[in-house]
Parts: structure tokens; sequence; C-alpha cells
């Protein structure tokens, strides 16, 4: 319970006024692993997940991540695509309008280089974008960035915080990828 005393302290609680960061939950993946991309236009999903519990009803959450890796494809084949899960029941969020292309939140960034195309990972960067679920409070949410080859290529590989060369030469980078969600105050 909150109490605003007489002399406008306040005890038993924090006021959560509307726009107040409420909690912060995020992933930091500095392992490298390997995403087998077997249907194009079908969703894979990366390491980048973050379970987040509401505190309050009608939360607001942004979202925001970074994507690091090379796959076997051009870089311009893929893309990543935001997802929110809760109940077992997932969206995609944050994505065009349907039509002839696929839905996406935003291609791939581009690390290629034509003089060394297994060697430059790429990174490619989701700014917050708020996403607002209606939920009750004690609602558990799940935020996680997926990847799909929007080429036409089936069987293609993704590589998470590595290039397609594994080399651990100087000019072979590994990167770190993140995702952070942020409950937002209503």
């Amino acid at each position: 319970m909150i109490t605003i005393n007489s002399d406008g302290t306040v005890t038993g609680g924090t006021i959560k006024s509307p726009g107040n960061i409420i909690q912060v939950q995020n992933t930091n993946v500095t392992a490298p692993s390997t995403i087998s991309l077997v249907n194009h236009s079908s969703l894979y999903d990366t390491p980048l997940t973050v379970n987040i519990t509401s505190t309050q009803a009608n939360s607001k959450f942004s979202i925001q991540g970074l994507l690091c890796g090379e796959g076997t494809q051009p870089d311009h084949d893929y893309a990543v695509i935001l997802r929110r899960i809760i109940s077992g029941s997932g969206a995609s969020i944050s994505v065009g309008d349907s039509g002839a292309g696929a839905q996406v939140t935003r291609t791939a960034g581009v690390g290629y280089y034509g003089n060394d195309q297994d060697s430059t990972t790429g990174g490619t960067a989701l700014p917050a974008y708020v996403d607002s679920p209606a939920q009750a409070a004690g609602t558990t949410i799940t935020y996680k960035i997926t990847i799909m080859e929007i080429g036409t290529n089936d069987n293609s590989t993704f590589y998470v915080n590595r290039p397609v060369n594994s080399s651990s030469g100087g000019g072979y980078e590994r990167p770190a990828s993140y995702i952070t969600v942020m409950e937002i105050a209503t």
C-alpha cells in the first residue's frame, strides 16, 4: 500500500506516474550460435528472448535490440521480425502491411564487403518500439527477435555473433547481440 504522509513523503512503495519506467529486462548474448533456415519465408528463433511479467494493467513495453552475425546468403536476403508471445499465442509486431512482400520489422544490416564476404559480421539494430498489448497485471510476455530468409533460398545458415568463416584471425569479428524490454507505466 502506498501512503502519502502529511509532510509529502511517500511510504510503502512508489508512485508509478504515466511514462515512468517500472522495470527493465535484458538478454545479452555473447556466445556465437548457428541457425539453420530450412525454408525461406519461415520464422526462426534467435537466442534474443526476454520474458517480462507486467506489474500493472495496460502497461506499455519499449523493445530495442541488436542482432549481429552473417549468413550464407547475401545480407539483403535476411530480415528480422519482432515477436510477442502471451499464453502460447504469438504475433509479429512492428511489421509492414501485408501484401506481395514479406511482413518484416527490418531487413538485415549490411556487413558484406566484396573482398571478405565470409568474414564481416553485420549488425541489425532495432530502435525502440513501444508495444501496447493491453494485458492484466501479472501477465508474462515473451518478446523475441526472429530471423527469416526473404529471398528464395532454402537451406541457408545464419551465424549469430560471428562471421561465416570462424577463423580466429583479427579480421573475423565476434560481436555481441542483445534485446532490452522496459515496462512503462500508463
